[in-house]
């Protein structure tokens, strides 16, 4: 009989849904079931999550007998081992796709720190913890840390290292993106090098850089074109909206399009650039690389930890300074480019295996315990 494993995510949102999907697709041996919730309502899904699947839960779990559950870390994992009887002494594995300590300082910062508590909590009561970046990992031991330390009293010696024993670093899979690049326009009036902004248009990515980079540019009469992709919300940052209003003759397309249409996109462009201030694993800049683009990112976050240093610049206090580091950066590689970027350690048939490994690592354990 198949293994029976219920998969939580109760922030649903476009990567997370994809990690799922990989997942449920690619170990299909398994028998999943689903639970999910959307992206949307932020403080309400991280400590409202086990009500609202209560009555499902109830259900699930009278009619079925699961062997793991797989939760993402706004999960409130532990909450719900205690709701519901059955799910307690069932191995348990938790996902951090992100972790809560770690966020800009601005005002979009939660500044509760229940967030914290439940990544805390529901990272005590798994069995097993997962990260997708080793930046991830290292600042969650941290901030979890620096949480403790500031807690009144009866802080209990060892939870911090309870959690580092059972931790383990595997990455979200990505797709291999293996088409042959597109050749750039060859009509010599027309010759331009092609930057490509993929990530989601929110304050956490930057964009404000990437406008003063644009600017920079413009002005110093460079042959540039923008390929501005990623996720748009109902208010859309300002850096996008001068973008699209003032640098229009340098735009070859911005919007959200379609998988295929975005993959079309990736192997038209020289450059793939990030402005991240926060990223714990770097998804969007991976798919550009694995189309044969040229990373220019900083050289902090999770970034080091898969790109060279010659695609890396140090990152500025303002978005003007920024700008001039990638300015300088992008002129250095367009005259000395680096070698191709393996990122094949990241893509699915490399890491699904490790996923599976984890898994029948914890049914093992229990049918051993249990005989």
């Amino acid at each position: 009989m198949a293994k029976s494993i219920l998969l939580l995510s109760s922030y649903h949102t476009e990567s997370h849904k994809a990690w799922a999907d990989t997942l449920i697709e690619g170990l299909a041996s398994y028998s999943w079931t689903p639970l999910t919730l959307p992206g949307r309502y932020f403080a309400w899904r991280v400590r409202g999550n086990p009500l609202s699947w209560l009555p499902s839960l109830q259900t699930l779990c009278q009619q079925n007998q699961f062997d793991v559950v797989i939760a993402t870390s706004l999960v409130d994992l532990a909450t719900i081992k205690g709701l519901i009887p059955e799910l307690a002494h069932t191995p348990s594995i938790l996902y951090f796709h992100e972790n809560q300590f770690v966020y800009p300082k601005t005002k979009h910062q939660h500044s509760s720190i229940e967030p914290q508590m439940v990544n805390l909590y529901s990272a005590l009561s798994a069995t097993k913890v997962l990260f997708n970046s080793q930046f991830n990992r290292d600042s969650f031991i941290q901030g979890a840390n620096e949480l403790l330390r500031k807690l009144p009293d009866h802080i209990p010696q060892g939870l911090i290292e309870c959690i580092e024993s059972k931790s383990q670093v595997l990455p979200v899979p990505i797709q291999a993106i293996s088409k042959p690049r597109l050749s750039q326009n060859t009509d010599s009036s027309e010759h331009y090098f092609t930057l490509l902004w993929n990530h989601r248009w929110e304050y956490d990515k930057n964009p404000e850089a990437l406008l003063a980079l644009v600017k920079r540019l413009a002005q110093a009469e460079l042959p540039f074109k923008l390929i501005l992709l990623g996720k748009r919300f109902r208010q859309q940052p300002n850096a996008l909206i001068q973008l699209e209003s003032e640098y229009a003759k340098h735009i070859l397309f911005s919007g959200f399009p379609s998988r295929t249409e975005y993959l079309n996109w990736l192997h038209q462009a020289d450059f793939a650039i990030s402005t991240a201030i926060h990223e714990f694993q770097g998804i969007a800049m991976l798919e550009a690389v694995s189309a044969g683009c040229i990373p220019v990112a900083p050289n902090a976050l999770s970034y080091p930890e898969w790109l060279p240093p010659c695609c890396l610049y140090e990152p500025q206090a303002s978005a003007e300074l920024n700008a001039s580091v990638i300015h300088a950066k992008i002129n250095a590689l367009r005259h000395s480019p680096p070698p191709p970027i393996n990122v094949q350690a990241f893509e699915t048939h490399q890491l699904l295996p490790k996923y599976q490994k984890c898994i029948e690592a914890l049914t093992s354990r229990i049918s051993t315990t249990e005989t």
